[in-house]
C-alpha cells in the first residue's frame, strides 16, 4: 500500500495528553491553547473536520506568535482532502494550499525574526512536509523534492533548539526510515549528508510515538504503514490499531487500517468480523452514512481473499452503488470487483469495470493498477491475493 505512506508522510498530528504549563511546554504554548489544539486534533483524528477547524479557527487571533494553530488549520484541510484522497483535484486542495501557504509565511516570520522559535521551526518544517506531499501526487517532483529537503533542515533545527521538541523526531523519521528504501544512486545523488538509515528511522519514530506531544498518533500511523508493508509485520501494527481504536473511536479511517492489516497478516476471520462490525458502527451512527462505501468493500475483501467471488462482487456492487459521488472506496470496489470478474473468467465485465476506473479521478494507484489488468488479467493466484494494493 505504497500510496498510503505518502499520505501518512504529511501529517504532524497527535492524540491529547495530559495538561501542561506554558513553561512545560517545549513550544511555550499555554496550558488553554495546548487544551484547544488538543481538542482539535481529537476532532480531527475522529473524523469531525467541521469541529477541527472551528477548534483551531477560534485560536487564529495566535497564529502571529504561535504558527501552531495556523499548521492546525492546514492539517485539517489536508486530512480532509487527503482521507479522500481529492489532493489530485484542483478545487478540493484550495482551501488546503491557501491555509499551508499561511502556515509557511507565519513561521517563516518568526523564523526569519530576531527571536526564532523552536515551535516556528517545526511548524515550518511539517507545513513544507504537508506541500511537499502535496507537490509529489500531483507530479511537481522538483517542488516536492526541495520541500522535502528543507523540511528536513527545519525538523532538525528545532529539535537542536530544543531536544524536548520530541514531535520533530517523527518528520526525521519518516525521512531516514523512507530515504533508506530508495536505490543507492538516488540517495547519493539526491540526499546525500541527509540521513537514510531505517533503523534510526525506526527508533526516531518509535520516540515520537511514545513521547511526542502534538505527533504521538500520526508516528503511530506510520509504524503501522512501515510494519504492515514494508517489515512485512502486520502483526506488529495490530497492537498499535488497537490501541487506536481506543483513542479514536469514531475514526473509520484507523478501523479500515485495521481491516487491512488483518488481510495481509491472513487472518481471515477476523477481516469478517471487523468488516462486520465496520458496517454495525456506519448502521449506529457512529462512522458517516458515506462510510458504507468502506463497510461494503471490506465485506466484500474478506469473500475476495477466500475466493468466493460472487459474494465478493456482491458486496463490492453494493460498495459502488452507495450515493457518494467522492469516495475514492467506490474507485477501488470497483477495481476489486473487475479483479473477481477476471478470476471468474468473466474477462468482457472486468474490462469494462477497468475502464471505468480510468475515467474516474485518480485514486493513488488506481490508474496503473486499471491499466496493468487490461493488459493482463487478475488470475486470483495465490501471490495476487497475498496482500491487498489499492
Amino acid at each position: 500500500m505504497k500510496p498510503l505512506r505518502l499520505f501518512l508522510i504529511s501529517l504532524v498530528l497527535a492524540a491529547p495528553l495530559s495538561q501542561l504549563r506554558a513553561e512545560e511546554n517545549p513550544y511555550g504554548i499555554s496550558d488553554e491553547l495546548h487544551q484547544k489544539i488538543q481538542s482539535g486534533l481529537f476532532d480531527l483524528y475522529n473524523f469531525d473536520f467541521d469541529g477541527a477547524l472551528r477548534a483551531f479557527k477560534s485560536e487564529e487571533t495566535q497564529t502571529k506568535e504561535h504558527p501552531m494553530v495556523s499548521f492546525g488549520i492546514a492539517s485539517a484541510y489536508w486530512w480532509q482532502i487527503s482521507t479522500n484522497v481529492l489532493d489530485g483535484d484542483p478545487a478540493a486542495s484550495k482551501p488546503f494550499l491557501e491555509s499551508v501557504d499561511i502556515c509557511i509565511r507565519n513561521s517563516r516570520a518568526i523564523t526569519n525574526s530576531k527571536h526564532p522559535t523552536v515551535e516556528a521551526y517545526l511548524t515550518l518544517g511539517g507545513a513544507l512536509g504537508l506541500k511537499g506531499r502535496w507537490e509529489a501526487t500531483n507530479r511537481n517532483w522538483m517542488s516536492a523534492y526541495f520541500d522535502g529537503k528543507n523540511a528536513y533542515k527545519y525538523l532538525r533545527k528545532a529539535l537542536d533548539m530544543n531536544p524536548k521538541a520530541i514531535d520533530a523526531n517523527m518528520g526525521l523519521g519518516i525521512f531516514d526510515y523512507y530515504v533508506a528504501t530508495l536505490p543507492t544512486v538516488v540517495r547519493v545523488l539526491a540526499f546525500i549528508g541527509m540521513g537514510g538509515d531505517s533503523s534510526v528511522g525506526l527508533r526516531e519514530l518509535s520516540l515520537a510515538a511514545s513521547d511526542g506531544l502534538y505527533a504521538k498518533t500520526p508516528a503511530k500511523l506510520f509504524l503501522v504503514n512501515i510494519y504492515s508493508d514494508f517489515e512485512k509485520k502486520p502483526e506488529m501494527a495490530l497492537p498499535i490499531l488497537k490501541e487506536l481504536r481506543t483513542e479514536y473511536p469514531k475514526s473509520s479511517f484507523i478501523h479500515m487500517l485495521q481491516v487491512i492489516a488483518l488481510y495481509n497478516k491472513g487472518d481471515l476471520l477476523e477481516v469478517e468480523n471487523e468488516a462486520e462490525a465496520f458496517k454495525d458502527k456506519v448502521l449506529a451512527g457512529i462512522y458517516i452514512p458515506s462510510s458504507m462505501t468502506q463497510a461494503h468493500f471490506a465485506l466484500g475483501i474478506s469473500d475476495f481473499r477466500s475466493r468466493k467471488w460472487e459474494q465478493a462482487i456482491e458486496h463490492l456492487t453494493n460498495g459502488i452503488n452507495v450515493q457518494d459521488g467522492v469516495d475514492p472506496w467506490k474507485t477501488w470496489s470497483l477495481l476489486y470487483r473487475g479483479y473477481a470478474y477476471d478470476a471468474e473468467g468473466k474477462r468482457e465485465e472486468a474490462k469494462e469495470d477497468y475502464t471505468q476506473v480510468l475515467h474516474m479521478l485518480r485514486r493513488w494507484g488506481s490508474h496503473d493498477n486499471a491499466r496493468q489488468r487490461l493488459r493482463w488479467p487478475f488470475k486470483g493466484t495465490d501471490e495476487e491475493l497475498k496482500k491487498l494494493t489499492l
